[in-house]
This record gives C-alpha cells, sequence and structure tokens, in this order.
C-alpha cells in the first residue's frame, strides 16, 4: 500500500491526507441536501444511500487493512481520497449523480475487502488486496484531476459542452479501464483466498 501511495502525485498525497480530517457525518448532511434539492427518479437510488454504502464498507476494509499495516497515515490517505472526490463533486451538481454512481460501482467490488483484509498476514492476498486499493486511488486521482488544477483551485470552462468534451468524455474511459483492472485485481483477489483455504484445507 505505501509503494503504491509513493506513487501519487505530491498535490494528490497532500489534498487525500488534508481530507482525511474532514468529518464524515457532516459531508453525509451535503449529500442529504442534496437529495432534498433535487428529487430522483424512483428508478434510482438517492445519493445519500449510494455515498453511505460506500463509505460504511471502505471504512471497515481500510479498518481491516491499517491494523495489520500498522499506519494510521496510510488508512487515512486511503479514506481521506474518497472524502475528497465527494466534497468535490457536491460542487458541480451536474455530474454528481455520475460520480456517486461510480462510487457505487466501486463499492460492488470492495465489499468482500472487508473480510480479506483480516487475513492480510497471508502474502498472496496481501498483495492481491493492495492491487484493489492501487486502483481505487487511481480513481481518486483521476476524479481529483476533474474538478481542480494541481494547485487545488477549481477548474474553470467557457461552456457545459466544453467541460463534458474536455473533461467528462477522457474521464468516462479512464473510470472503465479502472474498472477493468478493478474486476480483474478482484478476481486474482479471490482466487488467492480460495487457494488459501485449500492449502490450509491439505494441511489440516
Amino acid at each position: 500500500m505505501e509503494r503504491h501511495i509513493r506513487e501519487l502525485s505530491d498535490a494528490d498525497k497532500t489534498a487525500f491526507t488534508k481530507a482525511s480530517s474532514k468529518d464524515i457525518n457532516k459531508l453525509l448532511e451535503e449529500v442529504r441536501k442534496l437529495d432534498d434539492e433535487h428529487t430522483q427518479q424512483s428508478s434510482f437510488r438517492k445519493y445519500t444511500t449510494r455515498i453511505t454504502n460506500f463509505l460504511n464498507i471502505f471504512k471497515l476494509s481500510v479498518s481491516g487493512a491499517s491494523v495489520f499495516l500498522q499506519s494510521e497515515k496510510t488508512a487515512s490517505i486511503v479514506l481521506g481520497g474518497a472524502k475528497l472526490v465527494i466534497g468535490l463533486a457536491l460542487n458541480y451538481v451536474e455530474y454528481f449523480d455520475q460520480v456517486s454512481k461510480m462510487l457505487d460501482q466501486l463499492s460492488k467490488y470492495l465489499a468482500p475487502l472487508a473480510r480479506y483484509a483480516e487475513k492480510c498476514d497471508l502474502p498472496n492476498i496481501c498483495n492481491a488486496l493492495a492491487d484493489v486499493y492501487a486502483d481505487v486511488l487511481r480513481f481518486y486521482s483521476a476524479a481529483r484531476r476533474l474538478f481542480v488544477d494541481d494547485t487545488g483551485n477549481a477548474k474553470k470552462h467557457a461552456s457545459f459542452t466544453l467541460f463534458l468534451r474536455s473533461q467528462w468524455s477522457p474521464f468516462n474511459v479512464e473510470f472503465g479501464e479502472i474498472e477493468t483492472s478493478l474486476q480483474g485485481h478482484n478476481d486474482i483477489l479471490l482466487h488467492s483466498g480460495v487457494s488459501e483455504i485449500l492449502v490450509n484445507s491439505c494441511k489440516s
């Protein structure tokens, strides 16, 4: 995990670390306000549900891993990135729905991580788990670049159409690549878990 974090830009590391101190309850309160202001079609889950699910699952998996890593700093950067992306997206109502859907999609892959994190002492699982987290860090970096520059200032665009073409479309493509990578690493994690079970079964 620390190796993957070192690969982040200095701007990302600083932003994620700073965001780690944000109060999750206050962040969710802002999301709930957005729910009230923008009535969603009945076929869509409310923002609050999506974001809460993602944060709850992620907090569990990060907490489990941080106990093994014995590094609060590492856990702070990983969770801080989630808070930062949510906070930034809240300022761009037009895209918050899409960003929250992306987080919701990621949470489906992350759901088993909380249990796998309890087995971080097993090398195969530890390596595969770190690769999954690395994909999530890539998503954070891509999402941050979508909304702000490296100095942390909000990007300004002449028109909505220009923003869509120059920023959102490439981000959508990058998210697809990240999701594919995450699925692959998730599969490896699953096989690593099964192989460990088989080895332990044979030893028994």
